[in-house]
């Protein structure tokens, strides 16, 4: 019956726009999918142009299509309402757009979190229109692929493995799954093989040789680098000329000074996000969700809230 009913509303809303495109004429050049909206979460965090993200403003969008600094106007065919928006960031999701929470509120209630619109570029803020419409060479490189990916409501782990070209066994393996149905929505999964761990370099090695060599992967921080070769972060950057400790790019090899009086890592702690489930995090963590739970003493799973810190346990 619910499926039913989602066929009669998309269907609902294919009329009604091709209805608004009969009336409009000037409808006919833009492209339609889903709108999404991304904020408390999210909040504060660097987007991929640089700048920081700011749920409230109005002009910001994520997207995978288009290349950054391109603005849109994306129209909500159901109530005609429109916004002007520049894409200034990307994201492990596979809908057209994903709207700051303030410009989604400008289309629809943002309670739906999602939204059937029609989007075209535009020359600027202004919204006024291009004569002609960009060729496919003009869009730019198309961005990297997504290395994460959410768990919406209806996935099946066959189902994302098919929209991102991967093998279900590879995808299963990739995020420890032992069993390819239990997946929950909100989950995230890695859409890329774990990046390989370092061979542990013998004592007698490391004694012999002043430094050692790491190829930066995929997600690698220095202070995660530091920790995982007990070496100080101001050493670890000075070895490497490192004048911003925050720009690593993955394939670059760092060169690892010699620790000279190894510590203890400290441990690990999480702030528990809105949309947080236990299982999501301790997979995220590589843990299991018992020892998540024996570690922080938490007897009712549900009762997590939001900006709680809880501790992670080390492998």
């Amino acid at each position: 019956m619910l499926t039913r009913r989602r066929h009669q509303l998309r269907a609902g809303i294919l009329a009604l726009t091709i209805a608004l495109v009969l009336a409009f004429p000037g409808l006919a050049s833009a492209d339609s999918g889903w709108a999404t909206w991304y904020g408390p979460g999210f909040q504060g965090n660097t987007m991929f142009n640089g700048q920081t993200y700011n749920m409230y403003d109005p002009t910001t969008t994520a997207s995978n299509i288009f290349p950054m600094g391109t603005w849109l106007k994306v129209t909500n065919p159901l109530n005609g309402q429109s916004v002007v928006v520049q894409v200034r960031d990307r994201g492990a999701f596979s809908q057209a757009l994903d709207l700051s929470y303030a410009a989604f509120k400008q289309l629809a209630n943002p309670d739906d979190m999602w939204v059937q619109v029609t989007y075209q570029v535009v020359s600027g803020p202004s919204g006024d229109p291009i004569t002609s419409r960009p060729s496919p060479s003009s869009r730019g490189s198309r961005p990297a692929p997504a290395t994460q990916y959410t768990v919406q409501p209806g996935d099946t782990l066959s189902g994302i493995a098919t929209q991102f070209g991967i093998a279900v066994d590879q995808l299963a393996a990739w995020n420890g799954l032992g069993d390819p149905n239990a997946i929950v929505v909100g989950q995230n999964l890695r859409l890329t093989a774990p990046p390989a761990t370092p061979a542990p370099i013998s004592q007698s090695t490391a004694s012999s040789s002043s430094s050692r060599s790491y190829v930066v992967q995929s997600g690698d921080t220095l202070s995660s680098i530091s920790q995982q070769f007990d070496v100080a972060i101001d050493r670890l950057a000075a070895a490497n000329n490192l004048s911003d400790p925050n720009i690593l790019a993955p394939g670059q090899t760092l060169s690892i000074p010699s620790s000279e009086t190894p510590a203890a890592p400290a441990p690990k702690t999480y702030t528990v996000q809105p949309g947080d489930t236990l299982f999501g995090i301790a997979q995220n963590a590589g843990v299991s969700v018992d020892r998540l739970l024996s570690a922080n003493q938490i007897s009712d799973p549900s009762l997590l809230q939001p900006g709680t810190r809880i501790l992670i346990p080390s492998h």
